[in-house]
């Protein structure tokens, strides 16, 4: 079925479980939850079927093409499955950050 408030809350419920298990005490600090499921990312991202690899991988949607590390903005970098490296493997674009970020350290 579809992603009811039910759906939700039990998601967030359970997530927030596993996540008291490995950093106890943080929950205390938590001030808000937000489920995004496919829908929502469908509807907010405009991409089929939720997809949060940031497009299909098709040739013209590979490498060059897609953003690099940097994003133009000072101190923001790009780490997600849209960017270059992001398709290549897994922690692939999240290592290429770190390297565009350390070489851009004063």
């Amino acid at each position: 079925g579809g992603w009811t408030a039910l759906k939700r809350q039990r998601l967030a419920a359970h997530a927030l479980r596993r996540i008291a298990v490995v950093l106890p005490g943080i929950l205390a600090d938590l001030v808000a939850i937000d489920i995004l499921a496919p829908p929502d990312i469908e509807d907010q991202l405009g991409v089929t079927g939720g997809d949060l690899q940031g497009g299909v991988r098709t040739p013209d949607q590979m490498l060059g093409w897609r953003p690099g590390p940097r994003l133009g903005i000072a101190g923001v970098y790009l780490a997600g499955p849209g960017s270059a490296a992001g398709p290549l493997g897994a922690c692939a674009a999240g290592v290429a950050a770190a390297v565009a970020l350390l070489a851009d350290a004063p």
